[in-house]
């Protein structure tokens, strides 16, 4: 597993000295399922009062016998699932006590938009959270966890109370069946915005944000970052089928700027259509393809100098833990996976004034893909 650079994170403790102001937070970019479970599995065994977790696969056992043994010992343990990713193992979680959730397993409704009744089934409604939080003191979070596929993914983990304090409203809402498929009378998402600051005090040159979906519209605010970069925009996502975005992307590459995209074995899978946008509609964007089994979702922003005036700006790494899908229900009159219908985070890290060696890393990672990759 590499690791790359400390990241401080404040916390809110009662009456703290300078020394405990800040608590360290770990990012590593794990290539293999037991890299990837093990962070998880040794905070759940580490728990001693309390443990929320929110995790998309439950495929890898060591993490499902952690769950069970740390109830067993008398943990409060609550999980919250993809509805999808039900299986015997997690039955057995229930039949022995645990409190399970299983989320995001489709919706239908009459839209007064469309006049029609329409329909998402539990596979294009998705739980892409991956994060535990034991004792309400420690926190585990990565864009991918729980299955046995290799295939790098972004990992974090450490302390911080605001953060932690966030992600538990986000669990909470989940916990009680208020997920991404949650609608109002008026056919809108009826999960709240968790009130969450959004940005978190580092000590480091960076800012840290944290954005929940739906409510957020988390790919419409990589959408806008891509707009406003004022040199490169570096793309890796498994899938890509976001129109908003499509057209962002050839915008920036026609006028000049790096923009370079690589996609995973998934791509196209979601809504053919739209990503064949992409493939067809994109003459100037650079384009490739990797067979990664496990991929993460991350856009890195400026990390080339401005075609204008050579100048590098600050940069910006937005990492979110779902493909780059639509924020549209509907394309040409046919239902999408939509991100309306997912619930999942979006992490941001932004320079500003001085060059973090955090987002340094990244750099390289994204370098792999690309040299990898064949054309698309």
């Amino acid at each position: 597993m590499r690791s790359l650079p400390l990241l401080l994170l404040c916390a809110c403790n009662a009456a703290p000295g300078v020394e405990d102001m800040f608590h360290s937070v770990q990012l590593s970019r794990p290539a293999t399922a037991s890299e990837a479970n093990a962070p998880f599995v040794s905070l759940i065994d580490g728990a001693e009062s309390s443990l929320h977790i929110a995790i998309s696969s439950v495929e890898d056992p060591s993490v499902t016998d952690a769950l069970l043994a740390a109830h067993q010992r008398g943990v409060l343990v609550e999980l919250v699932i993809d509805g999808d990713s039900a299986n015997q193992a997690v039955a057995d979680l229930e039949a022995a006590g645990v409190a399970v959730s299983h989320t995001d397993m489709g919706v239908g409704y009459f839209d007064f938009a469309l006049n029609a009744d329409v329909s998402w089934s539990s596979d294009k409604t998705i739980m892409s959270h991956n994060f535990a939080v034991a004792d309400k003191r420690r926190f585990v979070t990565s864009t991918e966890a729980g299955r046995l596929a290799d295939g790098t993914r972004l990992h974090l983990e450490g302390r911080g109370e605001d953060l932690i304090r966030d992600l538990l409203t986000e669990h909470n809402q989940l916990m009680g069946g208020v997920d991404a498929t949650a609608l109002t009378a008026f056919s809108a998402p009826a999960k709240s915005v968790a009130d969450s600051r959004w940005m978190y005090p580092i000590d480091a040159a960076a800012n840290f944000e944290l954005w929940l979906g739906p409510q957020e519209r988390v790919t419409k605010r990589i959408i806008d970052s891509t707009y406003g970069a004022m040199g490169s925009v570096w793309v890796v996502t498994d899938d890509l089928a976001n129109e908003g975005l499509i057209f962002a992307l050839e915008q920036k590459a026609a006028a000049g700027f790096d923009v370079r995209v690589v996609v995973g074995p998934n791509y196209a899978t979601s809504y053919a259509p739209l990503s064949r946008e992409f493939t067809n509609n994109t003459p100037n964007v650079q384009k490739r393809q990797v067979q990664d089994e496990v991929m993460p979702t991350f856009v890195l922003f400026d990390y080339a100098p401005s075609p204008v005036d050579q100048r590098m700006r600050e940069r910006k790494a937005m990492i979110l833990t779902h493909d780059l899908y639509s924020a549209t229900r509907t394309y040409s009159g046919v239902e999408i996976t939509s991100d309306q219908y997912i619930d999942g985070a979006l992490w941001v890290l932004t320079d500003y004034n001085e060059r973090e060696g955090l987002l340094d890393e990244l750099a390289p990672l994204f370098e792999d893909y690309f040299a990898r990759g064949g054309a698309l």
